[in-house]
């Protein structure tokens, strides 16, 4: 693949014959067998995770435009952007989306510590219903969905950051 070559690609996603990814903080989507990148949003904030939806008509990434991380959605082919979600909290990461084709992200917004990141999924469609559904499945780091039904949630051991307080040393 020679566009690999001289590119820097951050967070790439492959689904079906099409590639996107972060370079210069926007999102690009390349065809998967190569060719010219399209340079898919020009906020020139940091972008992270950017997913296409399982059917390839809707993409959605996190984005700082509008200060804490945040969802946002376009069509994949190009056109406006909107803001899905409004926690307002730093931890707010991307998941992908959800079989039903609803963008899930994870945000300890509300929590009592940033440990506790709780899996949102959110109706994309613009005649949708705006209001971020709670997953019940616990704090999560990943998620995946079989087509069987089955569900695979990772969490991560996250510490808070006063976890050092009191350390006499010998533990690791």
């Amino acid at each position: 693949m020679r566009w690999v070559t001289a590119s820097y690609l951050r967070y790439p996603h492959l689904m079906g014959d099409r590639l996107v990814f972060v370079a210069d903080d926007d999102v690009w989507l390349v065809p998967a067998d190569g060719g010219q990148a399209r340079r898919l949003t020009a906020d020139h904030r940091p972008a992270r995770r950017p997913r296409l939806s399982p059917d390839g008509n809707t993409l959605a990434w996190i984005s700082t435009r509008t200060g804490s991380p945040e969802a946002f959605v376009m069509p994949a082919d190009g056109g406006e952007s909107r803001q899905l979600s409004y926690f307002g909290s730093e931890t707010t990461f991307g998941l992908g989306f959800d079989p039903a084709g609803r963008v899930v992200v994870a945000t300890a917004a509300g929590q009592p510590v940033t440990s506790d990141r709780w899996a949102w999924a959110i109706d994309p469609a613009p005649d949708g219903d705006p209001a971020p559904q709670r997953l019940p499945f616990g704090p999560v780091t990943g998620i995946a969905w079989a087509d069987s039904g089955a569900v695979l949630v990772s969490a991560g051991l996250y510490r808070e950051l006063a976890y050092w307080k009191r350390y006499r040393g010998g533990t690791a």
